[in-house]
């Protein structure tokens, strides 16, 4: 690989980057949005082929799809996604809990850790920032809160899952946040997942985690 090569991926994913950000938050790409080639590379101020590179990756995270003859928009989730994304998402980390409760795979130390981004989390919600930029950090900060006690998992097909899904997965829960509209007290339903963990209490963990889905099973 040379120089050149290096230097267009990089700039690849850094587009990536910017429309993936801007497709979960909503902002300049919308869902079901015709993502124009010849315009949006002039518009970014790349090339053709950087762009497509860029779509490719976003494609294989389900945030893109391309329609042949068509061109590439973006993908149009709706409730029904949402929801099936959560029901998966309940599944796996249900077992994810149990496995964590029974084989005492979190220490002292994973605890503690895991408070501290509780406490990041509810700190958060209190600081004057742009209401975007808040939220989406704000999600940030959850989804590492649950990839954390996913990676203590040896369910790896599990975690291979719940990565693949992992962009889509965050703009449910962004959906959520946003629909929720109380982001202190979504931060606050992390501590009982916490708790109810750190007991060995599966019913009380399962129960934390509905908490703060919109998506529950009628």
């Amino acid at each position: 690989m040379d120089v050149k090569t290096f230097k267009n991926e990089n700039l690849s994913t850094r587009v990536a980057d910017y429309i993936r950000k801007e497709i979960i938050l909503g902002g300049k790409f919308k869902k079901g949005q015709h993502l124009r080639e010849t315009e949006l590379a002039e518009r970014l101020d790349i090339s053709r082929s950087t762009l497509r590179e860029a779509l490719r990756e976003l494609e294989k995270q389900g945030l893109v799809h391309s329609i042949p003859r068509k061109g590439v928009f973006v993908s149009d989730f709706d409730h029904s996604d949402f929801e099936e994304i959560y029901l998966l998402r309940q599944f796996l980390e249900t077992h994810i809990y149990k496995e964590l409760i029974q084989e005492e795979r979190l220490s002292p130390e994973d605890f503690i850790r895991l408070r501290t981004m509780v406490d990041d989390m509810v700190a958060l919600t209190k600081f004057e920032k742009n209401p975007q930029q808040k939220l989406m950090e704000f999600n940030e900060k959850d989804v590492d809160f649950h990839q954390y006690l996913w990676e203590r998992s040896s369910r790896k097909w599990f975690r291979t899952i719940l990565q693949n899904i992992f962009f889509p997965l965050r703009m449910s829960m962004l959906h959520d946040l946003i629909m929720e509209n109380n982001m202190e007290e979504s931060a606050r339903t992390h501590y009982e997942l916490v708790d109810a963990l750190e007991k060995g209490d599966l019913a009380g963990a399962v129960s934390a985690f509905k908490s703060h889905i919109l998506f529950r099973e009628q």
